[in-house]
């Protein structure tokens, strides 16, 4: 139901990675809940989320992101 691929409300950190075609209700591929995603040189393409965030769903949490 949320974060089509990943679910975490800890720390999540990806790198060099490529999300295709998740689906979710919030949060089409990532959904976090009062944590830390971290994302370095990763790809989203063709996610898709109901209500928001086609990719990334972010509720009270740190993100930090670089080439994606």
């Amino acid at each position: 139901m949320y974060g089509g691929a990943i679910n975490s409300k800890g720390t999540v950190n990806i790198i060099n990675s490529t999300f295709i075609n998740n689906t979710a209700k919030c949060g089409g591929a990532i959904y976090i809940k009062g944590g830390n995603l971290n994302i370095w040189d990763t790809k989203f393409i063709n996610n898709y989320a109901d209500i928001f965030g086609g990719a990334i769903t972010s509720v009270r949490s740190n993100l930090k992101l670089s080439n994606i």
